[in-house]
């Protein structure tokens, strides 16, 4: 600011100076007097001062405009030119919701399965009802004038449509039953389902209109191949004399058909005999022997053996074989 008092100062003084050395056009007239001039620079300067006061980052731009012979020197100021404020960013526009959040007429939900859970195991050739719950999702209440709907899959019996037994309000919940029969060939099986309206539209769960469904396993038959009975004997059931002692154990084994059985004797005390196995061409029963040996003297027993068939029954069989050692 200093700076630019001395400038003006300076061009003040060289005024007066050229103004007494008579230059014609510098030379005031008969009413402008000296102290006129002294006085309309030192408001300009305080003009100046009072500016940048004002706006303390401008710079202050001086000169003197002469304006011809007689007239007192102006001197001007230019102001700098103040920054627009910045256009303001547009608020964004509202996003619709999506379509799956809209409420619509018809629509279902999966609330959950009463009856046949996925992956059931269900008999060849039985009947079953399969029954799930479902929620009413729309706006529209299901009237009984609409109807549970075959879509895909394996029907398993099943009628093409059933109309539907209640009325369920918007809200309400409801357990929607089919029957079913299982086929006679093994395998996992699935009937896919819908709702459909009286005006004949189908729907089904959630905005992505999913079927629900029944899905079974039918397992393989079972063989008809098994052990009905087991008896047994020991020879002889009593020991009473030196060791080492020999008894042999023998049980009948009777099977349903043809197989391989296996099976091995197990005491009382919770000894477990050899796994041994024998092989059935046709229904019958066979004998079978296990050789008992040792002991020695003071050594004695009372107890029994039993039959376990690990196949294809995975059973004991009882009552069992008594047996009695005693080694002097």
């Amino acid at each position: 600011m200093n700076q630019r008092i001395r400038v003006l100062t300076l061009l003040l003084a060289a005024v007066l100076v050229l103004s007494a050395c008579g230059i014609p056009f510098l030379q005031p007239d008969s009413t402008t007097s000296m102290e006129a001039i002294q006085t309309a620079a030192a408001q300009t300067v305080s003009a100046m001062e009072t500016e940048q006061a004002l706006n303390p980052g401008s710079t202050p731009v001086s000169g003197i405009t002469p304006l011809g012979p007689g007239y007192t020197p102006v001197i001007t100021t230019l102001l700098p030119t103040h920054t627009a404020f910045p256009t303001q960013t547009p608020y964004p526009s509202l996003t619709p919701l999506p379509e799956s959040a809209k409420k619509v007429c018809d629509r279902a939900a999966w609330v959950k399965d009463v009856t046949i859970p996925d992956g059931t195991a269900i008999a060849p050739n039985t009947s079953f009802v399969k029954t799930w719950r479902l929620r009413n999702d729309g706006t529209c209440t299901w009237t009984t004038g609409y109807k549970l709907v075959f879509i895909n899959g394996d029907s398993m019996g099943a009628a093409a449509s059933i109309a539907l037994p209640v009325s369920v309000a918007p809200g309400q919940e409801a357990d929607l039953s089919v029957t079913f029969k299982s086929p006679g060939t093994a395998g996992t099986y699935k009937s896919n389902w819908k709702l459909q309206n009286p005006d004949g539209v189908s729907f089904g769960l959630g905005a992505v209109d999913q079927a629900f469904y029944a899905l079974i396993n039918v397992p393989k038959p079972q063989s008809s191949f098994a052990v009905t009975s087991v008896t047994g004997t020991a020879s002889p059931d009593t020991w009473d004399a030196a060791c080492p002692y020999t008894i042999t154990l023998s049980a009948d084994i009777a099977s349903s058909g043809a197989g391989d059985v296996t099976y091995f004797f197990e005491s009382s005390d919770g000894t477990k005999l050899k796994k041994r196995s024998v092989t059935f061409e046709k229904a019958a029963t066979k004998t079978v022997t296990e050789t008992l040996t040792g002991g020695s003297s003071g050594y004695t027993f009372s107890g029994s053996y039993k039959v376990y068939i690990d196949n294809p029954n995975h059973q004991y069989f009882n009552p069992g074989i008594k047996v009695s050692i005693t080694c002097p």
